[in-house]
């Protein structure tokens, strides 16, 4: 994806892309922004060209994602690129650190102060974070049931941590009828009540699986129970571990067949979930090894 302005810049003028566009090798994405129609369309296509608009004559590697130039993703358009609820996202919403204009309609512009954790990128795009996105929508009073439903899957998606939440939206209680002041956790809770679940029942959720060469192991060796005639090296091989040498195939299948992820639920207090502490206090993984008889 390329703006007129960096095009001019290695000698390809208005008339050429004018020309490119109608024979179709180019497609104009939005005023001044052009993309091969050879390209892939990604699903950040609209919000990509918004934010090259920006700044037209610097090019994207070239950008700091907090320039004065330039602007954010945020609100309703963040919250879509991360995934995370199902609002209605019919414009592009930026962020910027000065006030900005547009004749587009599609464009809203907030003039805000950004700090660098308030960022993050996705698919190249500077991108508010998952808990900045939240208090963004908090700060625009949007549907609390729908703010809810956005927290729940950041959290579940490992994008934001319950704590931090609750030390982050506090100054948005009062706006959602919450009586005491700054007080995210209160919040919090009614935020979610309104989904039906409670900060309890989401830090309790099970721990996302690991994803290292022991557990590709694991998983293939727990897969392995329910297969009939099985090429053991080969499926060694797709979790990155070599066959053990002088172990038959019987052998392998017994030494396994014990190996299972622990059903127990995590009844760890908030703070140690967030933090990763297993119920001793140390950390680590919750995986248990029965050996057959």
């Amino acid at each position: 994806m390329v703006t007129s302005r960096q095009a001019g810049g290695v000698g390809v003028d208005g008339v050429t892309l004018h020309r490119l566009e109608k024979t179709g090798h180019l497609d104009r994405v939005r005023r001044g922004v052009y993309a091969a129609t050879t390209a892939v369309r990604s699903g950040a296509r609209e919000e990509q060209a918004a934010w090259l608009a920006l700044d037209p004559g610097t090019p994207a590697w070239m950008r700091e994602p907090l320039a004065v130039n330039g602007g954010v993703l945020s609100h309703q358009s963040a919250a879509r690129l991360h995934g995370l609820g199902d609002l209605v996202d019919d414009r592009i919403t930026i962020s910027a650190p000065k006030r900005r204009t547009s004749r587009d309609p599609d464009l809203w512009f907030k003039t805000t102060h950004l700090d660098d954790d308030d960022v993050t990128s996705l698919d190249g795009l500077p991108v508010t974070t998952a808990v900045r996105t939240i208090c963004d929508l908090l700060d625009q009073h949007v549907d609390g049931s729908h703010v809810a439903a956005i927290i729940r899957q950041a959290v579940e998606a490992n994008l934001a941590r319950l704590d931090t939440l609750a030390e982050r939206i506090g100054p948005y209680a009062l706006r959602y009828g919450v009586r005491r002041p700054g007080d995210g956790e209160a919040l919090l809770e009614h935020l979610l009540a309104q989904i039906g679940t409670t900060t309890a029942q989401l830090a309790q959720r099970p721990a996302p699986p690991r994803t290292t060469a022991a557990q590709g192991f694991r998983n293939a060796m727990q897969a392995l129970t329910g297969m009939g005639s099985v090429d053991i090296t080969a499926l060694l091989g797709t979790a990155g571990i070599g066959a053990p040498a002088g172990d038959s195939t019987d052998r392998i299948r017994s030494a396994i067949a014990g190996i299972r992820v622990s059903p127990k639920p995590d009844t760890r207090p908030l703070r140690a979930i967030v933090d990763g502490e297993d119920e001793d206090g140390g950390r680590g993984a919750t995986t248990e090894t029965e050996n057959p008889q």
